[in-house]
């Protein structure tokens, strides 16, 4: 059993690189995953490779350059957070 089996992660920058990778790797561990970033295309395609994990997968599609406190706040008020 890993450490993040049962946890719930929340990464940004999820719609490529290592964002996209951190992602693939919590959920192959068993990590629950919230996936932020700005293509909805990419982000909705990987929430699709990670759902075939048996992960629970949660995704917003999400700008932050512009009214960054209050995206952070209302993100935050979804879940807890384990994992940021």
């Amino acid at each position: 059993m890993s450490i993040f089996s049962g946890k719930t992660a929340l990464v940004t920058g999820a719609s490529g690189g290592l964002g996209r990778e951190i992602c693939v790797q919590l959920a192959a561990s068993g990590c629950n995953v919230h996936v932020l970033g700005r293509n909805k295309e990419k982000i909705s395609n990987l929430v699709s490779t990670l759902t075939k994990q048996k992960v629970e997968v949660f995704s917003t599609v999400v700008d932050f350059t512009e009214s960054f406190e209050e995206k952070v706040k209302h993100i935050s008020e979804q879940r807890s957070y384990d994992i940021l």
